[in-house]
């Protein structure tokens, strides 16, 4: 499991474009030894426009954890949604797509099986993102990263894709409710392979129509019933936006 952020650069040759991009991110799990779980990547790759918003792309990287020493090559093949590279690409009389950043931090409370090393103690303390897409009203896709903080668990990150359903309450207050799949590892954590499920609700208190205060609660474990299966307390700001 990894979280990564970074920059790209990019050469258009039509519909189709090549890139570099290098990332600094986070990760563990799988036995493999990434130390306090420090990562660093660079890579070089081409990408196909398949559609008006969406490219495929291929790449070749070299991934290192500069903390252990670790390195291996990495092959990617994914499909992205691009927004607009440019504003000659947007078009105006096309329809809205509306989104919903969110940015926080969540305390995890482990169950008596959640680490691998039982001497190891801590309550994980950790940094979420999320973006969710609207499908309509109400539904939307989501899509969750998370990295830790503290609590005795470096390395450890989590990583998240699923649906949620959101609702109004008043002028002023909406809640939600989301169910992920995903995967998760490091940190001395036991995650059983590294498949996960996650459910959580929240309850949105809007300080204006771009800003919302989040609280929420949930439950994270392993596909297996094995393992982690900690339950936690988000807090965290809403942005919502639109895309063409």
């Amino acid at each position: 499991m990894q979280v990564m952020s970074g920059l790209r650069g990019r050469a258009s040759l039509g519909r189709v474009s090549g890139f570099y991009e290098g990332s600094l991110g986070f990760g563990g799990g799988g036995e493999v030894d990434t130390a306090g779980g420090v990562l660093a990547q660079a890579g070089i790759g081409f990408g196909v426009d398949v559609g008006d918003r969406l490219v495929l792309e291929a790449m070749l990287s070299e991934l290192i954890a500069p903390q252990s020493g670790n390195r291996g090559s990495v092959a990617t093949l994914k499909l992205s949604r691009v927004f607009g590279r440019d504003r000659a690409d947007v078009d105006a009389a096309s329809p809205e797509q509306n989104w919903l950043f969110s940015t926080g931090v969540s305390e995890q409370f482990p169950n008596s099986d959640f680490r691998n090393t039982p001497s190891r103690t801590g309550r994980p303390f950790m940094q979420e993102s999320s973006a969710d897409m609207f499908l309509g009203e109400s539904l939307y896709l989501t899509g969750n990263a998370q990295t830790v903080l503290g609590g005795n668990a470096a390395g450890y990150a989590i990583g998240l894709v699923g649906l949620g359903y959101r609702a109004r309450v008043g002028a002023s207050t909406t809640w939600s409710i989301e169910g992920h799949i995903g995967a998760a590892g490091g940190g001395s954590v036991a995650v059983d392979g590294g498949a996960i499920y996650s459910v959580r609700g929240e309850v949105d208190y809007w300080i204006n129509p771009s800003m919302a205060i989040s609280l929420g609660a949930g439950r994270i474990a392993t596909l297996s019933g094995e393992g982690m299966s900690p339950s936690f307390i988000n807090l965290g700001l809403k942005i919502p936006f639109s895309t063409h």
